[in-house]
C-alpha cells in the first residue's frame, strides 16, 4: 500500500476506535483541561504517610505539567498563567483554546477527549 493510504487509513482506524470509547464510557472536556481538574480530587485523598504525600504530589505535577503545559508551550503562551487562570474558576468545562488565545466551554466548543483515553 501507498504511504498516503496508509496514514488515511491509519487516520479512520485512530476515529474508529475513538467513537467507540466515546460510546462505551462518554467524554470530557480536551486540551488537557479533564487532567488538570483531576488534580482538585487528589487533594481529597488521605495520606498515611509521607511517601503518600510525594507520589500524590508528583501524580499532581505530572497532570497539572503534562498535556495543558504542553499545549500551551506550543502556542508560545505560558502555561502556568492559564493553569491559575482555570484553577481559579469552578467551571470544570473552561479551558483554554491556544489557537484562538481565548478561554472558552471546551465542551461547547468540541475540544473533547474520551474517558477511556483519560
Amino acid at each position: 500500500m501507498k504511504p498516503k493510504l496508509v496514514r488515511r487509513k491509519d487516520r479512520v482506524t485512530d476515529a474508529l476506535h475513538a467513537a467507540r470509547a466515546v460510546v462505551e464510557e462518554g467524554i470530557v472536556p480536551g486540551g488537557g483541561v479533564a487532567l488538570l481538574y483531576a488534580t482538585k480530587e487528589l487533594e481529597k485523598i488521605s495520606k498515611a504517610n509521607e511517601g503518600e504525600k510525594i507520589g500524590v504530589q508528583i501524580t499532581k505535577n505530572a497532570l497539572k505539567v503534562g498535556p495543558l503545559m504542553t499545549i500551551a508551550s506550543n502556542a508560545g503562551i505560558d502555561g502556568s498563567i492559564i493553569i491559575r487562570k482555570l484553577t481559579e474558576r469552578e467551571d470544570l468545562s473552561l479551558g483554554y483554546d491556544a489557537a484562538k488565545k481565548v478561554y472558552v466551554d471546551m465542551i461547547k466548543a468540541g475540544t473533547i477527549d474520551p474517558v477511556k483515553l483519560i
